[in-house]
C-alpha cells in the first residue's frame, strides 16, 4: 500500500478548506443550490421530460451532482465519473442547453450570496455535446492592439 494515497487526503482537506474559507461556498450551500436548480428544471417545459424520462433515481442523481459541482467548485476530489459521456446519448440540442444555463444562473442568483460562485456565461459552447472540446478563453496581453 502506498503511503501517496494518505498524505494526499490531508493536502486535499487543507485545500478545499481554503476555497471554502475563500469563497463561502460549502458542501450545504451546494446541496441547496442543486436541489433548487434541479426542483425548477423538472417543472420546465423543455427540460422537465427530458429529466422525466432519464432520470429514474432523483436522490443518486443529486448525489452524483452534488459531487460534481463539489469537486468543481472546492477541488473536492468526490465525482468520479466522465459526465460527457453520460450526456451524449440524450435528445438535447442548443436550446435545451441555453435554457439550462438560464435556469442555473437564475437559481443561482436567488440561492447563493453574490461574493459566492463566480460563473461566466460567455464561454465559447455552441451545443451540450460541444463542452468535451471546450477550452478557456485565451487572455490577450493588455496595451497590445489586434
Amino acid at each position: 500500500m502506498s503511503g501517496n494515497t494518505h498524505a494526499a487526503a490531508p493536502s486535499r482537506d487543507l485545500i478545499v478548506a481554503e476555497l471554502v474559507a475563500r469563497t463561502g461556498i460549502d458542501e450545504p450551500m451546494i446541496d441547496r443550490l442543486v436541489r433548487a436548480f434541479y426542483g425548477r428544471a423538472r417543472l420546465d417545459p423543455l427540460l422537465g421530460p427530458v429529466f422525466e424520462h432519464n432520470v429514474h433515481d432523483w436522490e443518486g442523481h443529486l448525489g452524483r451532482i452534488r459531487a460534481f459541482w463539489s469537486s468543481v467548485a472546492l477541488m473536492s476530489g468526490r465525482y468520479h465519473g466522465q459526465p460527457m459521456l453520460a450526456h451524449q446519448r440524450l435528445p438535447i440540442e442548443t436550446p435545451h442547453f441555453d435554457r439550462w444555463l438560464e435556469i442555473f444562473a437564475e437559481t443561482h442568483k436567488r440561492s447563493a450570496p453574490r461574493r459566492r460562485l463566480r460563473i461566466s456565461w460567455n464561454a465559447p459552447i455552441a451545443s451540450p455535446k460541444a463542452l468535451s472540446s471546450v477550452s478557456p478563453p485565451k487572455k490577450g496581453r493588455s496595451g497590445q492592439s489586434g
